[in-house]
């Protein structure tokens, strides 16, 4: 595929962004409709707080993937290939393994069935 081209239209382009400080399960990106699936190509995050802690990427309530970020400044990035696929009409979530004062995290992706 030639760069800059895309398999599904700009439109189909999913994405989201939240601050966590605790455990609960925080909404990244909306659960799409019936018989849609979100497909999680990117994720990132960054902790500020003082304590390092683990970030877990989430179909639902079920931890896909998880990532530590050090204290004060660690964080990851990662371009997932494939893609993550998540159960049709699912939200994408993130939790953190212990509660902190701010860590930021985004993700990005595609809906399709």
């Amino acid at each position: 595929i030639p760069s800059g081209v895309e398999l599904f239209p700009s439109a189909a382009r999913v994405e989201g962004s939240a601050t966590l400080t605790g455990t609960g399960d925080t909404e990244i990106i909306a659960a799409p409709g019936a018989g849609i699936r979100n497909y999680v190509k990117e994720a990132s995050g960054s902790n500020t707080s003082a304590t390092g802690v683990r970030v877990d990427i989430k179909d639902g309530t079920t931890v896909k993937r998880s990532f530590f970020v050090a204290a004060s400044g660690g964080g990851f990035a990662v371009i997932f290939s494939p893609a993550i696929k998540l159960t049709a009409n699912t939200a994408l979530n993130m939790a953190l393994s212990a509660a902190v004062t701010d860590v930021r995290v985004g993700a990005s992706g595609y809906t399709a069935p």
